[in-house]
């Protein structure tokens, strides 16, 4: 966006720009987490507390083969983790950019506000009526699955029975979203019938609307993934934006007269200099330090895991973490917030076993084909010739959003989706594991937003290659022991949205049972039992909210309204850390719209 007004850009990458199957295919975005070519393995806690820690199966396979911590895939690639994204689209809420306009008294982040940077990113595929609010000929192509497509799979290889269990699970749980009769579009009705299925229509979204949905996803007309690395390549096209790979950026440059200015970056070239990574026999030799300096303004967009650390290896982060005797970095400004406020949501993974395995799944592999051969199988065939089939879709087959009596603002703060194999987390080898045959696995995917928990980012040294400690502090306790208030709402959204789940597999004519090996142990049956499971095993993957922006009298605000880190000159950041409190229920498109509100916030200032 920088590039396309006018503005010299060097983007840094610290990975590469492979493009392998796993990358390129929708449905392989499971095993793009853990593809060598582009993955960032981090291990983080979710609980400090072993003992509580290691009641979770994902940690004990980690534990026991040395490594500290539950799974957490990043990637080292450009485009960051929308290189392995599951490419699910949803509006974020309006009380997410409320939240923002209060703390800062900036009306410019007020919700009806923020709605055009929304149109600005999205490029809506199916037709919609202006008061929808979708916006049709931005960069980010969306849309949903073909319904009849995949319908005409199933008839082909006489396979009823996904569409048995949407059906069965529409009728175990019939809420709709609250559109009205007298909305638009009235015709077609292929295109009415899709609106009232659409968790991004805005008029759905003001009504805080909960029902059954269809799940949108960011898959371009030829079966191919969308996102922020399309966007990057696009932008290169201006002869003003320059990328250069396989640089990792080790700490910030101060103007020599002036040491609260940032005027460039050092950085190592290499490739896999970053400690990340389960097999250490990959980490890379680094090249000479280089430094770059701006002419205008620096701006980190590394994540909330690698913005923090790179701040404080820069100086800039709370006094008492950067003066541990083993950190020992001088503070340049004492910013209490940085690394602090770290959020994700609350999600699990319910396993059922069909009674059969199902016959369109028979035969898939869910693996590209080895490197020397050309064909892989059918769907893959399928998706290389035509750009449709099952594998030009992300596997989401039938989604519910919901509001559990917990929740804020009155916003559903659940939502629920299913998809064919077997997800229970992450872990390594997960991606293998989840699509293993048999294929007669059903999962249904919880999701709890604007979990209340509140963990932190700190540093494991002073060296700028090694990754940072990561601490979520799940389902917090006091000092006594006992869950806080807030652990304990989130608990109960999270028992009622489990309770949904078990009413869609009951269903209405065909009762799905747990999986007796993906689901050992668990006790669903009990509010007890329930209460284990979810805190046992639970999960996320949408790191937030380390370097929040907030008002000038909030002592851990990191930033200001306009992505200004407090205390210093020329420095901005712009990725998911900024936000005070997670959004929504998948990041990715709260990170596209700050970062087209971001770039008008440059423009202003520089202009």
């Amino acid at each position: 966006r920088l590039a396309e007004a006018g503005r010299t850009v060097l983007l840094l990458e610290a990975g590469g720009k492979d493009q392998p199957f796993n990358y390129q295919v929708p449905c392989f975005h499971g095993n793009a987490t853990e593809d060598a070519s582009m993955r960032l393995d981090h291990y983080v806690r979710h609980y400090m507390d072993e003992d509580r820690q290691e009641k979770d199966p994902k940690y004990l396979r980690e534990r026991d083969a040395g490594r500290d911590g539950v799974y957490y895939p990043r990637a080292r690639t450009l485009g960051g983790c929308t290189a392995h994204y599951a490419m699910i689209i949803i509006r974020p809420h309006d009380s997410d950019w409320q939240t923002i306009s209060d703390a800062t008294e900036d009306a410019s982040w007020a919700p009806r506000e923020m709605d055009k940077y929304f149109s600005r990113v999205e490029h809506w595929q199916h037709d919609s009526a202006p008061t929808a609010g979708h916006g049709k000929a931005a960069w980010l192509p969306t849309r949903f699955a073909s319904i009849i497509r995949l319908g005409r799979e199933a008839i082909t290889h006489h396979d009823p029975s996904i569409g048995e269990i949407a059906g069965d699970a529409l009728f175990a749980y019939p809420k709709f979203l609250p559109f009205h009769f007298w909305n638009r579009p009235y015709f077609p009705l292929t295109s009415r019938w899709r609106a009232r299925v659409d968790p991004n229509d805005l008029r759905i979204l003001k009504r805080h609307g909960t029902g059954v949905i269809l799940v949108p996803m960011a898959i371009d007309q030829k079966g191919r993934r969308a996102g922020t690395r399309e966007r990057i390549e696009a932008g290169k096209v201006t002869g003003r934006l320059e990328v250069r790979m396989h640089c990792h950026v080790t700490e910030l440059v101060f103007d020599e007269t002036d040491p609260l200015r940032v005027v460039g970056v050092r950085y190592l070239p290499g490739e896999r200099l970053y400690r990340a990574d389960r097999d250490p026999s990959v980490f890379g030799q680094a090249g000479p330090a280089q430094e770059v300096r701006a002419k205008r303004e620096v701006i980190i967009s590394a994540g909330a895991y690698i913005t923090p650390q790179l701040l404080m290896l820069s100086g800039i982060g709370p006094r008492e973490e950067l003066q541990r005797p083993e950190i020992n970095i001088p503070v340049r400004v004492d910013l209490p917030g940085v690394g602090k406020n770290l959020q994700d949501r609350y999600e699990v993974g319910i396993v059922a076993q069909a009674k059969q395995v199902f016959p369109l799944l028979a035969r898939a592999t869910f693996q590209c084909p080895p490197e020397d051969e050309k064909d892989g199988d059918e769907f893959f065939n399928e998706w290389r010739d035509k750009f449709t089939g099952l594998y030009a879709t992300n596997g989401a087959v039938i989604g519910f959003l919901a509001r559990s009596s917990v929740a804020e603002n009155d916003e559903p703060d659940l939502f629920i989706f299913g998809v064919p194999g077997a997800f229970t987390g992450y872990y390594t080898d997960w991606s293998k594991e989840a699509v293993e045959p048999p294929h007669d696995k059903w999962t249904w995917l919880l999701l709890k937003a604007h979990a209340r928990f509140r963990g932190q980012v700190t540093l494991r040294s002073n060296d700028p290659l090694d990754p940072p400690l990561v601490d979520f502090n799940y389902f917090e306790r006091d000092q006594d022991g006992v869950l806080t208030r807030g652990a304990e709402k989130d608990l109960q959204a999270m028992r009622e949205g489990v309770g949904i789940i078990k009413r869609l597999l009951r269903g209405e004519q065909h009762q799905l049972p747990l999986h007796p090996d993906c689901m050992e142990g668990v006790d669903l049956e009990s509010d007890e039992g329930i209460d284990k499971f979810v805190q046992d095993r639970a999960w996320g993957h949408h790191a937030s909210c380390t370097c929040k922006i907030g008002g000038d009298d909030d002592k851990d605000a990191v930033l200001d309204p306009s992505f200004r880190v407090r205390g210093v000159k020329g420095l901005r950041v712009v990725d998911a850390s900024v936000f005070p409190r997670i959004p929504g229920f998948f990041v990715v498109m709260p990170i596209y719209m700050i970062a087209e509100k971001a770039a008008d916030a440059i423009l202003t200032d520089a202009n």
